[in-house]
C-alpha cells in the first residue's frame, strides 16, 4: 500500500519536470532522482533555517526539514494527532 502512494507520488512529480524526458536508462534515472532530492531538502533547509533560526539544534531541524520536503505526505496528518501524540509525550519541554 505503501508503495503504491509512493509510484503516484513519484508519477506526478516525474511528468510535471522536464529533467526527466532525455533519460537513457535506469542509471540515469537514479542519479536525476538523487540531485533532484538533494536539491529538494537543500530548498527546504534555506527555507527553514534562516538567520533567525540558526541556533536551533541538529534533531530539531532535522524534524522540520523532513516536514518541508515531504509536505504530500504530511498533507494527511490530522492536526488532533499530532496533538494527542505531543501529549502522550514524556520527555517534551512545553505543555501544550
Amino acid at each position: 500500500m505503501e508503495l503504491e502512494s509512493q509510484l503516484n507520488l513519484y508519477y506526478a512529480n516525474v511528468t510535471k519536470d522536464d529533467s526527466f524526458v532525455d533519460l537513457n536508462g535506469i542509471t540515469d534515472l537514479a542519479i536525476m532522482m538523487v540531485k533532484k532530492s538533494v536539491e529538494r531538502c537543500f530548498s527546504a533547509m534555506k527555507i527553514i533555517k534562516s538567520d533567525l533560526r540558526n541556533r536551533i539544534g541538529q534533531g530539531f531541524l532535522n524534524s522540520c526539514v523532513i516536514c518541508g520536503v515531504e509536505r504530500e505526505a504530511l498533507a494527511n496528518v490530522n492536526d488532533e494527532d499530532v496533538i494527542k501524540r505531543f501529549q502522550n509525550m514524556t520527555d517534551r519541554k512545553g505543555h501544550l
